[in-house]
C-alpha cells in the first residue's frame, strides 16, 4: 500500500471518530488551533498529516492511536 493510500484510510478513520464524538471540522480545527482546511485535507488524505498533529487530534477527539495503527496493520 502506498503512502497515499495510507494517507486516505487515515482521514477516514479521524473522520469516522470525530463524527462519532458529534464533532464538526471546525471544532476540532479551533481546538487544535489549525486551519478548518487543514482537517479537511487530513480527513481526504489529500495531505500527509504529521505525527504530532495526528496525537494532538486523537487527544481532541478522544481517541487512541494505538487503534488506529491496530486497524491499518492487522488487517488479514
Amino acid at each position: 500500500m502506498n503512502n497515499k493510500n495510507y494517507n486516505k484510510e487515515i482521514g477516514a478513520w479521524l473522520a469516522m471518530k470525530r463524527k462519532e464524538k458529534g464533532l464538526s471540522q471546525r471544532q476540532v480545527a479551533d481546538l487544535m488551533d489549525v486551519s478548518k482546511t487543514s482537517i479537511g485535507h487530513w480527513e481526504l488524505g489529500e495531505r500527509l498529516i504529521f505525527a504530532s498533529n495526528l496525537i494532538d487530534y486523537c487527544k481532541v477527539i478522544d481517541a487512541d492511536p494505538s487503534d488506529l495503527v491496530s486497524e491499518l496493520f492487522n488487517r488479514g
